[in-house]
């Protein structure tokens, strides 16, 4: 009787295996949220999170306009990494994991403005919400309902690095606090978003928080050179420069390009911190980027007037036919007319449509030149930067 038990227990831990074993044996991650710990968290603002064997759930009734946070309140975080498994039960499904954030007590949106999200929103999953302008993953990524998907952002000093599923989709230098509380997001949406698993290290500002082998390029007193800025966000500028025509692009993300090449000239001409080659190539890349921006901006001007044009034809009507409507029309003959416009209107319709997502088709299948070009424009730059000066 004794060996089936045991027998039993064994099979019970095999079967109960997985993603959370495997993070609860990485050295140096400390657990916050998980089946032993759920103490030191508390919730500040609309809705709740329901915990239920370690795993928290958003909740928001229906009318609640904003949300909350779900607080881990025992201590304040400064340079970290904090790892996380989430999952959703709908593509609509709205949340997020919020870094360096103030308290709360305040005010939720006093809170968020000391620190960032990282948004939990299906194909827009690693998107840095509290920002003057949303700065998108460097890819769109796939969040199927019902799995569970693994988080991580890194933080030191201002660098900050997510990766979803092992893969980096969002690099960026931030200007905000440089410490603060870490929190999960209960946002209304279509849908709830459950986390478990949630684990911190804490960092030294030595550490680096991008792969071995992709290193910025600082200079030997540490300070942050336009290269390395460059490197940081190139990637980032060309998925906005390559975006879809009715994705709104950041109003000043060309200032800032212009302002970054004309940093990368000073730099060099006053005290380079990288090669020569590095500098030049550089600059290329930021006219480059502001050149297919510009494309872009033609591309969707064309497309305004196109969808404008098409509008104007999908009325089906004209002073003929508005004559004949008088009191000696008859009745079934004026539904037999009122059903055909009917179905003109839907054809013409149908056509309109066809004749509005034209200019989008085109612009995907320009975008495939485009991005060719600007990867390697990214790719040489890269590689000069890597050079000894």
């Amino acid at each position: 009787m004794m060996k089936l038990v045991l027998a039993c227990l064994l099979c019970a831990a095999t079967l109960v295996s997985g993603p959370a074993e495997v993070m609860a044996a990485d050295d140096g991650f400390t657990p916050l949220l998980d089946a032993f710990n759920t103490s030191g968290w508390r919730h500040f603002g609309e809705g709740e999170m329901r915990v239920v064997g370690g795993i928290a759930t958003t909740f928001t009734p229906a009318g609640t306009a904003k949300g909350g946070m779900y607080l881990y309140e025992k201590q304040r975080f400064t340079d970290f990494a904090v790892r996380l498994e989430f999952r959703v039960d709908a593509v609509g499904a709205n949340s997020g994991v919020l870094l360096r954030v103030g308290d709360p007590s305040s005010g939720y949106d006093e809170a968020l403005a000391q620190g960032y999200e990282v948004d939990i929103y299906g194909p827009k999953t690693g998107t840095i919400v509290a920002l003057p302008n949303r700065l998108r993953p460097t890819h769109p990524v796939e969040i199927v309902p019902g799995t569970w998907n693994e988080l991580e952002a890194q933080v030191t000093g201002q660098h900050y690095v997510v990766r979803l599923n092992g893969q980096t989709i969002n690099d960026f230098s931030g200007n905000r606090a440089a410490g603060g509380f870490v929190a999960l997001q209960n946002y209304s949406g279509a849908g709830q978003t459950s986390f478990r698993n949630v684990r911190i290290r804490q960092l030294s500002t030595s550490e680096a928080s991008g792969p071995a082998g992709d290193k910025a390029v600082i200079d030997k007193a540490g300070e942050k050179t336009a290269v390395d800025e460059l490197a940081r966000q190139g990637p980032n500028a060309i998925e906005w420069a390559l975006a879809p025509l009715d994705e709104a692009v950041p109003a000043d993300i060309r200032q800032n390009l212009t302002f970054l090449r004309e940093d990368l000239l000073d730099e060099a001409q006053k005290a380079p911190k990288a090669s020569a080659a590095a500098y030049t190539a550089g600059a290329e890349l930021c006219s480059a980027v502001l050149a297919v921006l510009e494309e872009r901006r033609q591309a969707q001007s064309r497309a305004k007037f196109r969808a404008a044009e098409a509008e104007t034809r999908t009325g089906v009507t004209s002073q003929a036919l508005e004559a004949r409507r008088n009191h000696q029309m008859s009745w079934p003959q004026y539904q037999r007319e009122k059903l055909q416009r009917e179905e003109l209107g839907k054809e013409a319709a149908k056509s309109a449509d066809v004749i509005k997502e034209r200019p989008k088709l085109d612009w995907v299948e320009r975008t495939a030149v485009l991005r060719k070009n600007l990867e390697g424009s990214y790719t040489k730059f890269r590689a000069a930067a890597r050079k000894t000066p």
